[in-house]
């Protein structure tokens, strides 16, 4: 399995336990976090946010319930992270504070893509790849932030304009 595989791979899976999480916390009555080993990763799932991991705090939205959030790593450098909270506020708001809350804190925005009930922001800052999905639920704005390290140099301008088809990536129109 190629690494950026592996990441995406580790995403959802960290996204995925992260929601059941709270119930699972809950049910153990414990100090509100579990941290177990799987497939080579240490996972640390934490209820609320008491015990969030400092790189996702500037990714708090303002008067937000924080779920709770994952931090996964392993001994060869291998870093994710996800966050799940939820807001009153309507998703655009949220985007838009999210979109200039991203540049103040040096992060390049690379992508939004805007579907029905759903919107995504993306973007980079030096080795580290963070992903902001909005969706509306039930007159509220649920919110997930993944992030993790970059896998793959970006691709430059240079490499772009000298793109030649082949077999593996045919021409399109």
């Amino acid at each position: 399995m190629s690494k950026l595989s592996r990441r995406n791979a580790l995403l959802v899976v960290s996204a995925l336990l992260t929601m059941s999480s709270t119930a699972l916390i809950t049910a153990c009555n414990n100090e509100k976090q579990v941290t177990f080993k799987s497939a080579g990763m240490t996972h640390t799932f934490s209820e609320g946010s008491k015990d969030l991991p400092r790189e996702l705090m500037p990714f708090v939205y303002p008067e937000s319930v924080v779920a709770g959030a994952t931090n996964a790593h392993d001994a060869e450098g291998e870093q994710a992270r996800f966050l799940s909270m939820s807001s009153p506020d309507s998703m655009e708001k949220v985007t838009g504070w999210y979109q200039e809350k991203m540049g103040q804190e040096g992060w390049t925005v690379d992508e939004t893509n805007k579907l029905p009930r759903i919107i995504i922001i993306s973007g980079h800052k030096d080795d580290l790849e963070v992903s902001v999905t909005m969706a509306e639920d039930d007159g509220k704005t649920t919110i997930s932030v993944s992030q993790g390290k970059s896998v793959d140099d970006p691709v430059s301008e240079k490499e772009m304009d000298n793109f030649s088809p082949n077999e593996l990536t045919p021409a399109t129109d």
